[in-house]
């Protein structure tokens, strides 16, 4: 009985071959494509690095930390940060040079520290691009969610530190404090 159905099947398989074909092709060809889109180049680099503009208006130790990175370890060959203003930020996205700019808003730092609802990072996503600035907000949201829990941990002593870094030239740090 089990030999008659499977006879059956190959003989209707057999006059139209067509579905099967197409069934058979759709996940080739979809596999293709993804190939060729994130096949390694002739620099063995899959992916080219994203390029990003960073503008500090804070200036201070914790927009230090996060600008450093996205410049250091295995994130320098993935993305391009480069520190502009805002200005000329704003040029680059126009002029289609750069896919995001991440904004680093004064005070940031000390709200952050403060407990406080601080400045929130602004994102300024390229129009013209949907992947990359999809994966720079990704890893801000990620920044964000570190920062949040090293404050939550280490508020208290995180302040503490950042008092120590904020000594001016010829100020000197009492023993005790450190």
């Amino acid at each position: 009985m089990i030999g008659t159905l499977v006879r059956k099947d190959l003989l209707r398989v057999r006059r139209n071959p067509l579905r099967y074909v197409i069934q058979l092709a759709i996940p080739i060809c979809i596999t293709a494509v993804i190939g060729l889109a994130f096949a390694p180049r002739k620099d063995g680099q899959a992916v080219a690095a994203i390029k990003v503009a960073l503008v500090d208006e804070d200036e201070t130790i914790l927009s230090e930390f996060l600008r450093n990175g996205l410049s250091q370890g295995e994130s320098e060959q993935f993305i391009d940060p480069r520190l502009v203003d805002r200005e000329e930020a704003m040029a680059l996205i126009e002029d289609n040079e750069i896919s995001a700019v991440v904004v680093i808003p004064e005070g940031i730092t000390r709200a952050y520290l403060d407990a406080e609802s601080p400045p929130p990072l602004e994102l300024v996503k390229n129009p013209a691009q949907s992947f990359y600035p999809a994966i720079i907000e990704e890893m801000m949201d990620a920044a964000v969610e570190l920062l949040n829990a090293l404050t939550r941990s280490f508020g208290t002593e995180l302040r503490d530190l950042l008092e120590m870094f904020e000594v001016e030239e010829g100020e000197r740090v009492s023993m005790l404090a450190m």
